[in-house]
């Protein structure tokens, strides 16, 4: 139920604001026993948005596993246009 809750909040917001998100499936649990405690399922959320200052993109990524979330990494990225004709950035 949480999982489901979680992408329709997502989706929702996503809907609102038309970014991106996917979903991964870990495979290697069907072929590989060792790989029980890595988690199977990942969300990647992502988001691009330019102004006229620069740019800030963004990503979530959060790995799920049957008891609920096993962990979470996020990273956020801003460049200012140095030039007017928005070829240099920093």
């Amino acid at each position: 139920k949480r999982l489901l809750t979680t992408v329709a909040l997502v989706a929702v917001t996503l809907a609102l604001s038309a970014q991106n998100l996917q979903i991964h499936y870990d495979l290697g649990h069907t072929l590989y026993n060792d790989l029980s405690n890595r988690p199977s399922v990942t969300t990647t959320f992502e988001m691009f948005h330019p102004d006229n200052w620069g740019s800030t993109y963004t990503f979530t990524d959060i790995d799920y596993q049957r008891d609920g979330v096993a962990g979470a990494y996020w990273e956020i990225a801003r460049e200012f246009n140095m030039t007017k004709n928005k070829q240099w950035a920093a």
